[in-house]
């Protein structure tokens, strides 16, 4: 998978930024607060629609715009891709790839796999298990489409169930039920891939983050 190309328009500090990038190792630098963190959130976020410091996307829209861009230009699977993302204030998002509007965030899945790491991330080691899920979460969504359908609609069904009530579920129980059994087996999954990488337990490592 390489990044080719990328475009910005109204993205936190970018105005507007047009960027190439060779194929092989890129060296991004430059003083403090003037973008590069911002630059690399923008290519996560053609991964799986999602930023690893922003809860809302209107929080990456700049000050006093109404909307942002984000266009990348991508190798993968051995064909081109252009994966577009258009964040609104007060409305929702809309994504496409190759000029076909996707119905979700899922459908990036396998199209371009990143992986961030941040100063942020040492949360991963003082927080609880929440931020621990998250992160996994923003893994697993990269690699399975079902998974990232299945804990949106878990996300979405618990959210109605605070807003109207303990009882008041506006899907069957059995479906809110089957929604979190799939992420759930999911992360299972996941993290037995990684004892086998990692050559420890997931016992283990918790000892050694705690």
């Amino acid at each position: 998978m390489i990044v080719r190309r990328l475009e910005l328009d109204y993205f936190r500090n970018y105005a507007h930024l047009e960027a190439e990038f060779d194929s092989r190792v890129n060296l991004i630098y430059g003083d403090n607060a003037q973008g590069k963190t911002n630059l690399l959130e923008a290519v996560a976020y053609l991964s799986a629609a999602r930023s690893h410091r922003a809860r809302y996307d209107r929080e990456m829209i700049m000050l006093d715009i109404d909307s942002a861009f984000i266009r990348g230009e991508i190798f993968s699977r051995d064909r081109n891709f252009v994966l577009e993302g258009k964040l609104y204030r007060g409305r929702g998002r809309q994504l496409f790839s190759n000029g076909v509007r996707l119905k979700t965030a899922g459908e990036l899945a396998g199209i371009l796999n990143t992986v961030l790491f941040c100063p942020e991330d040492l949360s991963l080691i003082r927080a609880g298990a929440a931020e621990r899920r998250g992160f996994l979460d923003h893994a697993i969504c990269q690699l399975r489409p079902r998974y990232a359908a299945a804990l949106a609609g878990f996300s979405l069904e618990l959210l109605r169930e605070s807003w109207t009530g303990e009882n008041a579920l506006l899907s069957p129980l059995s479906v809110l039920c089957a929604l979190g059994m799939t992420a759930n087996g999911a992360r299972g999954e996941t993290l037995e891939q990684m004892e086998a990488v990692l050559g420890l337990s997931v016992e283990e490592l918790d000892l050694l983050l705690s």
